[in-house]
């Protein structure tokens, strides 16, 4: 008999889903210029609260950078952490992704963005939506309903063994 955690994980790979990752070290507007690049896509500003940036793939997709709340900003200079100010606070907002088709290029703009000086500190966390059901990686699930944080922390110990999250 399998693992509920292989069976998981295998939904994982099945389901489409959204993610919001959220990081420091890089502004908004380099963030959102490394989405751009890495997908040839352009960088349109929507003047919105959030400061969002959406790029729009070729494939006629948009990703999105926005402000990521209250992070506890920060940047290197010189290799060494520093406190940053608010525009520093950055999250990816994907469009509706497979996993088959869209993981390989999610993995590659988490790298891209780390090579290019972003990271992530405890204040950081990734936001999953799985046909249409959310649920916070760091906190387990969105309600009160212990089925839900149940499946929750399932999906968590999958994104983990997927090499999603740490």
């Amino acid at each position: 008999m399998r693992a509920k955690n292989e069976i998981e994980k295998d939904i994982l790979k099945k389901e489409k889903f959204v993610i919001d990752i959220e990081f420091t070290g890089l502004t908004r507007n380099k963030a959102g210029k490394i989405v751009a690049d890495y997908l040839g896509g352009t960088i349109e500003e929507a003047h919105d609260h959030y400061d969002s940036k959406i790029i729009k793939a070729p494939d006629g997709r948009k990703w999105k950078v926005m402000y990521a709340g209250p992070l506890s900003c920060q940047t290197k200079i010189n290799g060494e952490v520093v406190s940053a100010g608010r525009k520093f606070s950055c999250a990816l907002v994907s469009p509706v992704l497979a996993y088959d088709k869209d993981i390989s290029t999610l993995q590659e703009l988490v790298r891209a963005f780390r090579k290019s000086g972003g990271f992530t500190n405890d204040s950081c966390g990734i936001h999953v939506s799985l046909n249409g059901i959310y649920y916070d990686v760091k906190k387990g699930g969105n309600s009160d309903d212990p089925r839900v944080i149940e499946v929750g922390e399932g999906v968590k110990k999958a994104l983990e063994e997927l090499g999603w999250i740490k």
